[in-house]
């Protein structure tokens, strides 16, 4: 109940409306429902640090959860991510994702030619 209950309460401050629903159920894109969930996990946990590609995540956490909390989010595109910490993953891992995201292949051919170019 208290999970929920803060489900609805951040939800409600991200959106300006109440939440409608089942909150272990309900999935709409555009909704931050899994920012909300991924945030509320954080918070249960105490893990210091979020990564996020939405800047609601940053709006709820500085406005709302950090009243109580510190929780520190950086909001990174996944491309921007794998770039910056390229050597967290194998060249396999990074293929893997690259071929997930189209656009992201011809701006990794880019990003390793500008690199070798600076060198």
């Amino acid at each position: 109940m208290y999970y929920e209950s803060l489900f609805f309460e951040y939800y409600k401050f991200l959106k300006g409306k109440d939440f409608i629903g089942d909150v272990f159920k309900s999935r709409k894109a555009g909704e931050s429902y899994g920012e909300i969930h991924s945030l509320i996990t954080v918070l249960f946990l105490g893990i210091p640090i979020f990564l996020s590609n939405d800047n609601g995540a940053k709006l709820l956490t500085d406005k709302k959860i950090n009243t109580q909390n510190n929780i520190n989010v950086q909001v990174i595109s996944g491309f921007d991510f794998l770039t910056q910490y390229e050597t967290l993953f194998s060249k396999q891992e990074r293929k893997v994702i690259l071929s997930l995201h189209e656009s992201w292949k011809e701006r990794w051919k880019k990003f390793k030619e500008q690199q070798t170019e600076i060198q």
